[in-house]
């Protein structure tokens, strides 16, 4: 959400739910499938690991522009998220040498 300035804000809109015990399993289908983790794809519930995978999703759409993953529907899209296998991570180089970059000019107090 953004506020009247433009400035990112974050909310849980109300349908948080709060926890003591990480491995405890949600089953209940709240949240946009465009985030959805794969073990509640795979009809395994939700962890709170399932919470880090979305906010992995949305800080790819934010630095790419676009959701790692789409479909022409829903089905098709959660198909992708279940096939998808963690292995070599890819990088962007663009965005790594913008990084170093910035970080550099700041620290020489250049422009």
């Amino acid at each position: 959400l953004l506020d009247s300035a433009g400035f990112a804000k974050l909310a849980d809109m109300g349908f948080a739910k709060k926890s003591a015990d990480a491995r405890e399993r949600s089953y209940t289908d709240l949240g946009t499938e465009l985030y959805a983790s794969p073990e509640f794809v795979h009809g395994r519930g939700r962890t709170k690991a399932a919470d880090w995978w979305s906010v992995g999703v949305l800080l790819h759409e934010m630095i790419t522009g676009a959701p790692p993953f789409t479909g022409k529907d829903t089905q098709e899209l959660m198909q992708r998220v279940s096939d998808y296998a963690l292995g070599k991570r890819q990088t962007n180089e663009r965005l790594r040498l913008r990084l170093i970059r910035e970080e550099f000019v700041s620290e020489q107090g250049g422009h």
